[in-house]
């Protein structure tokens, strides 16, 4: 039995939350196709979140790094964008 797409966010997402925080990355939200259960077996990762002091200056490529190897592990990685990540610092 296959995984449905949208399982796969479920089930990793402990790892997800972990591998953000060594990162400086917080409040993970998901949105695009795969928030919706309309994405197919190629679509890509999107990420929401806000990120804190102390991340390193290569930020985000760790990160992007770290979650593809978590969420495509086992696949193959012909497709040049597969996580993307959005980042926006609001102050009030």
């Amino acid at each position: 039995m296959a995984v449905e797409v949208g399982d796969v966010l479920q089930t990793k997402r402990e790892e997800i939350l972990r591998i953000a925080a060594k990162h400086r990355a917080f409040n993970v939200r998901v949105f695009g196709s795969r928030s919706r259960r309309e994405a197919g077996p190629d679509s890509d990762f999107d990420f929401l979140l806000n990120v804190g002091p102390g991340r390193s200056p290569w930020f985000p490529g760790g990160l992007l790094a770290d979650l593809e190897d978590l969420l495509l592990a086992g696949k193959s990685r012909s497709s040049p964008k597969l996580v993307s990540i959005r980042s926006y610092v609001i102050r009030f």
